[in-house]
């Protein structure tokens, strides 16, 4: 699991470290509320994708028929990772979300 930026920067696509970039400290102080709601947004929009590359992957792999409308799931050895770090980034927003909300 990336737990460095440095990691998470070789890691990720151009556009997809922009937005985890902005839920590290001091970035994620930065941004107001509405921000930070587009934010999870994006985030959560990433990670399901992720998620359901996986799923898919994981269903060619077991031989079953791909289902109706889709290809095969690309064949990215480092999703697993990815879906980490969009996990990992979520997380820092809902505390930063219920930091707001408690302070």
């Amino acid at each position: 699991m990336p737990r460095t930026i440095n990691a998470e920067r070789q890691l990720l696509t151009e556009a997809e470290f922009a937005a985890v970039a902005q839920s590290h400290h001091p970035a994620i102080r930065a941004l107001d509320t509405a921000a930070l709601a587009a934010l999870e947004q994006q985030l959560t929009e990433m990670h399901d994708r992720a998620r359901d590359l996986i799923r898919q992957r994981r269903r060619d792999l077991r031989g079953k028929a791909v289902a109706p409308g889709t290809g095969p799931a690309p064949a990215e050895p480092a999703l697993p990772m990815k879906k980490q770090a969009f996990a990992a980034a979520l997380k820092r927003v809902a505390r930063e979300q219920a930091r707001r909300v408690e302070g």
